[in-house]
């Protein structure tokens, strides 16, 4: 009884955040204004990467890639940086998303402009979507520990019959 109430207490400690962001995400959706922005640099930051075999590949080595993209909101200019994509070639063109002089479209909050995301479903939603992966990740991992434990509890009892 004690696991099933603190599972519970976890689900509901994962969910309350989640439908914060939910919520926020929707009405951000609800009354964005879109503007163009410029891709005003792209930088990589490297990193060790990968199994042993692809570390001998890519030199041990992963890129990930940044760029800082200026907006004008009434006459404001405003900066976001947002990840840019990663690359785990050793040799080849850049892979970031976003390249230097590049023109993007930016969905901004109009009451705080200086709140901005990139005008992609996947950028504005990403960090609500990958919430959502907690609370189902538990709740497999809580319902498979169930049936162990009932699979298990089941064979005791047979075999004290």
């Amino acid at each position: 009884m004690l696991r099933k109430t603190v599972s519970f207490w976890i689900g509901v400690l994962f969910c309350v955040p989640l439908l914060f962001l939910v919520v926020d995400r929707w009405q951000f959706t609800k009354i964005a204004r879109r503007v163009s922005g410029k891709v005003t640099a792209t930088s990589s930051t490297s990193r060790g990467c990968g199994s042993r075999g692809e570390r001998a590949f890519t030199g041990g080595l992963c890129k990930s890639y940044e760029a800082s993209i200026l907006y004008v909101v009434d006459g404001k200019p405003y900066r976001i940086e947002v990840a840019a994509g990663s690359d785990r070639r050793r040799d080849g063109p850049s892979a970031a998303r976003y390249l230097t002089g590049q023109y993007v479209r930016i969905a901004y909050d109009p009451r705080s402009p200086d709140r901005a995301y990139v005008d992609r479903s996947s950028e504005i939603w990403s960090t609500p979507l990958l919430f959502l992966l907690f609370p189902i990740g538990w709740w497999i991992a809580a319902r498979a520990e169930a049936r162990l434990y009932a699979n298990s509890h089941r064979a005791q009892e047979q075999a004290a019959a």
